[in-house]
């Protein structure tokens, strides 16, 4: 088993995909009654179904109201690198998005967002995949792409500030830039890229040292057209303390 770069996660080898798609793929055959009971057993790590939002990541409808702020999902077609149990999907799909892809990769976190999914009637795509290689056919666009606190996993560090500015950190800010890449080709021209980055300090100076806006240069410098810095979300108490979760909205 390997893991993210930042050590946070583990990672699907070959094999553990292969099962961990064949599973995915039975939970469609699962019933409903027994989904409801499995669902009622889980932790989440986005607040959804009345979860406690201090033992979650935090309140997520805080974030989606940034996000729908600036995305029309009105028949668009929508990816979310990075899913979890599928909280935006759904968000995305009952504010009239046509088509759905969630990616994860964990089968297990996604055959929660299946059986969410299913238990409110909704339809859409779940697949096991890590970024970059999520499994989207080649040329393949989407209108919304959403990825949040997603990039920073692909880093040795999880200061996404030292990463941007200290020179030691040469070889992340080349994997930041080619992830950015990877993001922009999947984007379609008109289309909105979500960029979730969080930024963690080490203590009261370091917070007032960030510019956020320097990674909309980067941004911009990797393909994207224009770049705005959303600002913070109000994340889980115990993460505010350490560090900003800033939403970017980055387009094409």
């Amino acid at each position: 088993m390997r893991k993210t770069a930042s050590r946070c996660y583990d990672l699907p080898n070959t094999a553990e995909m292969l099962v961990g798609k064949i599973l995915l793929g039975m939970a469609r055959f699962v019933p409903l009654c027994i989904a409801e009971l499995y669902l009622r057993r889980q932790r989440f790590y986005q607040s959804v179904r009345g979860t406690d939002p201090e033992k979650t990541q935090g309140d997520s409808s805080k974030k989606w109201d940034a996000i729908i702020a600036r995305c029309d999902f009105e028949g668009k077609r929508v990816l979310d690198i990075g899913c979890a149990e599928g909280a935006f999907c759904l968000a995305a799909l009952k504010s009239g998005a046509s088509y759905v892809l969630g990616v994860d990769s964990e089968w297990r976190t996604l055959v929660i967002a299946h059986f969410l999914a299913r238990s409110q009637g909704l339809k859409p795509k779940f697949g096991l995949g890590v970024f970059p290689n999520i499994g989207t056919e080649k040329g393949e666009h989407f209108d919304c792409v959403l990825c949040l606190s997603v990039l920073h996993h692909l880093m040795s560090i999880g200061d996404m500030w030292l990463i941007l500015t200290d020179p030691r950190y040469s070889k992340d800010l080349i994997t930041l830039r080619k992830s950015l890449r990877a993001l922009r080709a999947l984007v379609t021209v008109g289309g909105v890229c979500i960029i979730e980055i969080p930024y963690k300090y080490r203590d009261d100076v370091s917070r007032r040292s960030a510019d956020f806006s320097r990674f909309t240069h980067e941004v911009i410098s990797c393909g994207f057209s224009d770049a705005k810095v959303l600002g913070t979300w109000e994340s889980a108490a115990r993460n505010r303390s350490i560090k900003d979760r800033v939403l970017y909205a980055s387009y094409v």
